[in-house]
């Protein structure tokens, strides 16, 4: 039986915590759609701290055009620490004023949105205490930070690789390792920004979304190696999310490596396919 390190339930907490946010955020919109749809086009993150803040105090259209101008701006201003001007308030009230959306009669949706919001607000704070304790926790782990010294590694999903895969020792090959991981996605969502469904036969869920979220985030932040290996999967006529995986595969080769031989990442240009003879050399 495979036996994971006890942070892994921090981290696994930090992952369902994340999901409520992409959840409840994907009702919020859900709402907006019905009685503001105009809303989302301005305010395309709704988890920012001046779209919580109007949606908290003016959360219907009509809400907003009767507050006026400057008290429009006064809370987004606030909220935003001076980022908008009254032109951006002026905007607003038009779209308000020019919205598609129902009546909301009853209150029902203004009800709904700010008792979301409030929810929202409590998972943000909770996912930040969390997270802190996760950095607390993982602090001095000198393996961890090597993978975290990768080009467009996070920590957080750092401490969920190395905390998901427990003793190193437990797996003989990279390959072992690679197999443990799995395919990644199975994920969904919308502006909580999860996406992806399909795929997904693997022995640890956990590890499989830290390591597919790693791999593209390290594509993303430019990392040579994946973001080479990326490129020649799409040359190759493959879809995003399956290049993805292979990335994966080649990060959990890295890792083996690093938690073997409690080294740095050392890069290595791709010569062949991930997970084949090349990753062999990890053993």
């Amino acid at each position: 039986v495979h036996k994971r390190d006890a942070t892994s339930s921090l981290t696994r907490l930090d992952l369902s915590v994340k999901k409520n946010i992409t959840r409840i955020t994907n009702i919020i919109e859900s709402d907006l759609a019905c009685i503001f749809p105009e809303f989302t086009g301005m305010f395309q993150d709704i988890v920012s701290a001046t779209s919580m803040a109007l949606l908290e105090q003016l959360t219907a259209p009509s809400l907003i055009v009767n507050a006026g101008a400057d008290n429009v701006l006064k809370i987004m201003g606030k909220a935003s620490r001076g980022h908008y001007k009254k032109g951006d308030a002026e905007k607003l009230m038009e779209l308000a004023g020019d919205s598609v959306g129902i009546p909301d009669v009853d209150g029902i949706y203004t009800f709904r949105i700010r008792e979301n919001v409030s929810r929202l607000r409590n998972e943000q704070l909770s996912l930040e205490r969390i997270e802190k304790q996760i950095l607390k926790t993982v602090e001095g782990n000198q393996t961890l930070k090597f993978i975290d010294d990768m080009r467009g590694m996070g920590t957080m999903n750092a401490a969920a690789i190395v905390s998901e895969i427990g003793d190193i020792k437990q797996f003989d090959s990279a390959i072992k390792l690679q197999s443990y991981g799995g395919r990644a996605p199975n994920m969904s969502g919308s502006a909580g920004k999860s996406h992806a469904t399909g795929i997904s036969k693997n022995r640890n869920p956990y590890l499989s979304q830290a390591v597919h979220e790693s791999a593209i985030s390290l594509v993303g932040w430019k990392n040579k190696e994946f973001l080479e290996i990326y490129q020649r999967e799409i040359d190759k006529g493959k879809k995003p999310t399956q290049a993805y995986i292979v990335v994966g595969r080649r990060l959990l080769y890295h890792i083996y490596s690093i938690m073997k031989n409690n080294k740095p990442y050392r890069e290595r240009m791709p010569r062949g396919g991930e997970g084949s003879v090349s990753d062999r050399a990890a053993n």
